[in-house]
């Protein structure tokens, strides 16, 4: 009997991967490829989901945009099933006891007057332990309503964006699907300890897991939990792998 598999893509998790790597500039890969790729030629590809989280339009109108260009084409290929959670603001939550949070915040300014101090009177440039003793102390002149100022003004310029659902909806479906006996062999493009309990659920009716990942991005108890791993390296993704189209620049 042909073994038969559903693919289940992190996509936020894969995307943001992959344009990290600089050997992946300009390159663009075919999910349609990758999907036939990782379920290989001898089983039967039932369903590739692929999970990410939309942004509202009225958040960011230009990668609104050019996301919902790239639903269209996730939406073309055959058996292949977009699930999105959403984008949310939250704010940025500030530690009050040890204000390391705020140090880092005010890091950047420090620097610019140490080194304003140094080049204009010569004083040198502090080792990085004393640095972090001239920023402490001048944390401590801060009081609590000025921190909370500060806050107020960083939640308003860059809120801290996060993703809702898009786990809990991987982690679902995976469970669901395997209880309803869908496929035999899940393959997870992951590399998110949280998937562990979902991946323990699964293996409990007799299904086998498998683990896609980049090779320097491997999660310990993600790759222990599954059957098999299964390691994304370009050599392994040369045959899915094309370049983007440049946009033009010349009026018409």
């Amino acid at each position: 009997m042909t073994d038969r598999v559903c693919i289940f893509i992190d996509g936020s998790n894969f995307y943001n991967t992959l344009i990290r790597k600089p050997e992946y500039k300009d390159q663009i890969v075919d999910l349609r490829k990758l999907s036939q790729l990782l379920c290989k030629k001898h089983r039967r590809l039932i369903r590739t989901y692929y999970y990410t989280a939309s942004y509202k339009q009225k958040d960011n109108p230009g990668l609104y945009q050019k996301q919902q260009s790239f639903f269209a084409y996730l939406k073309r290929i055959p058996y292949l099933q977009l699930r999105l959670g959403r984008k949310e603001k939250r704010p940025i939550e500030l530690n009050y006891y040890d204000r390391k949070d705020f140090r880092n915040l005010l890091s950047p300014s420090m620097t610019i007057i140490i080194n304003k101090l140094d080049k204009d009177f010569g004083l040198g440039l502090p080792s990085q332990e004393t640095r972090k003793d001239i920023d402490t102390a001048l944390l401590e002149l801060f009081d609590d309503e000025f921190l909370d100022v500060l806050a107020n003004i960083v939640n308003k310029k860059s809120p801290k964006i996060v993703e809702k659902g898009v786990d809990v909806k991987l982690a679902t479906d995976m469970i669901c699907l395997a209880y309803d006996n869908v496929y035999d062999i899940a393959i997870l493009v992951a590399a998110d300890g949280d998937y562990v309990e979902a991946i323990e659920a699964v293996k409990t009716k007799g299904k086998h897991v498998e683990n896609a990942f980049f090779a320097d991005t491997p999660n310990r108890a993600l790759t222990e939990a599954c059957d098999l791993p299964i390691v994304i390296t370009r050599e392994f993704l040369k045959n899915c792998l094309r370049t983007k189209k440049k946009k033009s620049n010349r009026k018409e």
